[in-house]
Parts: structure tokens; C-alpha cells; sequence
């Protein structure tokens, strides 16, 4: 549906571009222009619509950008039900869709801090499967999908989705973010498994290629915190919750961290 939209568009474009030509062909043929005359009336033309198509993308970038900054400012004071709000209005204001999926990954970033990782995944569900598997953005909504069910204990059906990237191992080749996110999953995945060996393969795996494009700090330290956590290491999780407090953390993450001291205190106790 959605190719069918930028095919209409394109060619609403060429229309315009025809009918100027024709409109040029036709003044040309009534007021007898030179080939000079009807060249720069043509090519005129054309300029201006070129114009036209680049003006009307700027102020469209604009517009998304505005509302990507009204809604943001929520998120950041915490007012998710109304950031959530906010970004479904910007969903049904806004026609490209590669813009509309920047709304719909954001929306769903409001429904997982609510737990709501269904509505998260609905969202998501959304961009997927109106994308060419390929995309990094379809490949993207899948690996948070995965995360999602992880989250919510539906561990199978997190591993099946994780599995079906491997049908393509040149979108992990080729793209080092994805790669990392696809080791984070499967780490969270041995986890809730129990299996320490693979947990370790995966942590590694995921802690090599963060040092080599240099960001997911947030992620990894997180998967080092919950590790730390099973193998019941508590000074280690100590010392990686003062790492992540170190960062610069969206607020949310603050209290994610809040709950995970909470945990380590309560740990020590008990073993005393």
C-alpha cells in the first residue's frame, strides 16, 4: 500500500513536469518563440518545480522535527501518558511513512516504559511488516520485538524471531549496531535459560563489537548488571550500577537502576 502511495506521488511529479513542457510546446507554437525563448521559459519551469519539491520536503522536515521536540520535552519530565498522547497525534498528522515510523518507534518506547510491551510490539508489528525485510528499519523493529517478548518471559517466541535473521548473515555483517543488538538479545534469551555458557559466548561476543563502533554503553552495561545479578555477584552489579549511573541516562533508565539497587541491598542483606 505504501509503495503504492510514493508510486502515485512520483508520478503526480511527472505529471507536473509533462504538463509544463506541453504548456511550454503550446506558447511556442502560438506566439511563434525561438528555440531560445521557449528554452528558458522550459527550463524555467522545470527550476521552479524542482524548487517546489525541495521546499515542500523542508517544510515537511521541519513540521517532524517540531513535533519530535514537543513530545520529546514529555518524555524527558517523565509524562509518558501524555507523550504517548502526543506522538498518536503526530502519527495521524504525518504522510511519509519513513516519518511515520520514527513516530511508531517512539510510541512504542512510551508503551515499554508503561510495560505495556504488547502495544510496544503492535507498534513495531506495524513498521515490519509494511517494510522490505532488508531495511534497517524492518530489521530494527524486529530485534525489539524480540527484546519485548524477552521482557514480558515469552522467551520461544523471542528466539524464533532472533533465529530468523540468520537466514540473511549479511545484515549482521554488515551493520555493527544490529550485530550488537542481535548478541544483547541472545544474551538475555541464555539468561532466562539458565544457560551460563552461552550467556558468556553472547556477552563477550556483545562486549567486543560495542568496543569496536563505540556506543550501546546504556545496553551493555545494563546485560552487565542483570549478569551480574544471576551469578549472584553482587559486588560486581554494585560496581556496574555505578558505571550506568555514570552515564547519561534518559530518565526512565534512572529508575530501572533505582529498582536494580534495590535488589543488590536487599541481596546483602539476606546473605548477612
Amino acid at each position: 500500500m505504501n509503495s503504492l502511495k510514493n508510486i502515485k506521488s512520483l508520478m503526480n511529479w511527472v505529471l507536473a513536469g509533462s504538463l509544463i513542457g506541453l504548456t511550454v510546446a503550446i506558447l511556442k507554437w502560438l506566439f511563434d518563440w525561438d528555440s531560445t525563448v521557449a528554452n528558458i521559459v522550459l527550463f524555467g519551469g522545470a527550476g521552479l518545480l524542482v524548487t517546489a519539491i525541495f521546499v515542500l520536503q523542508f517544510v515537511q522536515y521541519q513540521k517532524i522535527k517540531s513535533m519530535l521536540k514537543d513530545y520529546m520535552i514529555l518524555l524527558q519530565s517523565g509524562e509518558i501518558e501524555q507523550y504517548i498522547e502526543k506522538v498518536r497525534e503526530s502519527i495521524e498528522k504525518t504522510k511519509p511513512k519513513h516519518y511515520k515510523d520514527i513516530h511508531r518507534m517512539n510510541l512504542a518506547t512510551g508503551y515499554s516504559y508503561l510495560g505495556q510491551f504488547d502495544q510496544a510490539i503492535n507498534q513495531l508489528r506495524i513498521i515490519y511488516e509494511s517494510s522490505k525485510s532488508a531495511t534497517k528499519t524492518s530489521v530494527f523493529s524486529l530485534i525489539n520485538i524480540a527484546y519485548y517478548y524477552i521482557q514480558m518471559g515469552e522467551v520461544d517466541k523471542a528466539e524464533k524471531l532472533m533465529r530468523s535473521l540468520m537466514n540473511d548473515p549479511k545484515i549482521l555483517e554488515k551493520d555493527p549496531q544490529i550485530n550488537f543488538l542481535f548478541h544483547i538479545n541472545h544474551a538475555y534469551i541464555q539468561m532466562k535459560k539458565k544457560n551460563k555458557e552461552s550467556l558468556k559466548e553472547y556477552l563477550d561476543k556483545a562486549s567486543l563489537i560495542q568496543r569496536s563502533f563505540g556506543s550501546g554503553d546504556i545496553e551493555i552495561t545494563k546485560l552487565n548488571i542483570e549478569v551480574a545479578l544471576f551469578n549472584k555477584n553482587f559486588d560486581q552489579a554494585r560496581q556496574w550500577i555505578n558505571e550506568f549511573k555514570s552515564l547519561d541516562l534518559p530518565p526512565f533508565e534512572t529508575q530501572w537502576i533505582s529498582e536494580f539497587e534495590k535488589k543488590v541491598v536487599g541481596a546483602n542483606q539476606h546473605l548477612k
